[in-house]
């Protein structure tokens, strides 16, 4: 009898042992099925859209037994601090009645500053472009520049082909204020100067490429534009009198006159002005002068020796 029930038991703890272990069987299915499910998703996501500028991309799922297509929805971030190329900007030039901006390169005074704007659309709507801007020039120098309701506002940094910083100053409504600092490709000051409303105000200061002051122009902090004191000095760290004399052409002070220095040995030209800013040939060019000129009434900036035998022979105002 006892047999019997012992025989019984085993098959009920075999026929126990096949279904625990189909169900292993079908649960480890269950489980690949659902790791293929994800590594799909996964692809499947990574995939739905490209790296750039996309925003929403989406991707549908095949229809499973008994359900409905399932759609996957996959958001990615639209870049949005890349500077926009100025080129692709429209601007106005708008006058500015209560400020007056003097250029650079002329030193006229004049009152027009540019306004940028997206598109017409936006000039119609008065909305100015604000956001950060780069200007390519064709040698491959880059200007970055920041924008506020179309104008330059913020630091804007000026660069070498290179990609080095050349030059960069702190602009408010379009205006330069604050310091700005030029710098040479090796990364030492080559310029330094406080700018009101674009104009130099106080103590302006140029170096040499060793790190000597080179020349040094002190502007009225009351009166803009006025020059109240020069100087100049050579790599060494001497005065050089002939930089920031004023000097005559054309004039009768014959103290004053710069032709003075034909027939002197060119060794003076290095006492009184330094090296010049540019050789060619036997011409020796120096810029930056203030030389009067009498006859135009104009103020000339450049002048020109020629050098025969380390003799001047000639000298000439250039325009």
């Amino acid at each position: 009898m006892r047999s019997r029930n012992d025989k019984a038991n085993q098959n009920k703890y075999r026929l126990k042992m096949v279904e625990f272990r189909n169900g292993l069987g079908s649960f480890a299915d269950m489980k690949i099925s659902g790791i293929a499910l994800c590594l799909s998703s996964l692809l499947l996501i990574g995939c739905g859209g490209d790296d750039g500028d996309s925003d929403i991309s989406t991707t549908k799922f095949g229809k499973g037994k008994g359900g409905p297509a399932v759609t996957q929805t996959n958001v990615t971030q639209t870049v949005t601090n890349a500077p926009t190329d100025l080129s692709t900007l429209k601007f106005v030039r708008r006058t500015n009645t209560t400020t007056v901006v003097t250029s650079e390169a002329t030193f006229v005074a004049t009152n027009v500053v540019l306004v940028f704007f997206k598109d017409k659309a936006h000039f119609q709507k008065k909305e100015g472009f604000t956001g950060p801007t780069v200007m390519h020039s064709t040698n491959g120098a880059q200007s970055f520049l920041s924008m506020k309701n179309g104008l330059r506002d913020g630091l804007c940094r000026f660069t070498y082909p290179s990609g080095k910083t050349k030059f960069r100053v702190n602009y408010s409504k379009g205006l330069k204020n604050g310091w700005a600092l030029g710098l040479y490709e090796t990364g030492k000051r080559r310029s330094r100067a406080y700018y009101t409303n674009n104009f130099r105000a106080g103590p302006w200061f140029t170096y040499h490429p060793n790190g000597m002051t080179n020349t040094v122009v002190v502007y009225s902090p009351k009166k803009l534009g006025t020059v109240l004191r020069r100087a100049a000095f050579d790599p060494n760290g001497k005065p050089l009198v002939g930089r920031t004399f004023p000097w005559q052409v054309g004039g009768t002070d014959a103290s004053k006159q710069i032709t003075s220095y034909r027939s002197q040995p060119a060794r003076v030209l290095i006492t009184v002005f330094g090296d010049p800013d540019r050789k060619t040939g036997n011409l020796w060019i120096y810029n930056k002068l203030r030389i009067r000129d009498m006859k135009a009434r104009m103020i000339r900036h450049t002048v020109q020796f020629t050098v025969v035998n380390t003799v001047v022979t000639a000298v000439e105002v250039l325009p």
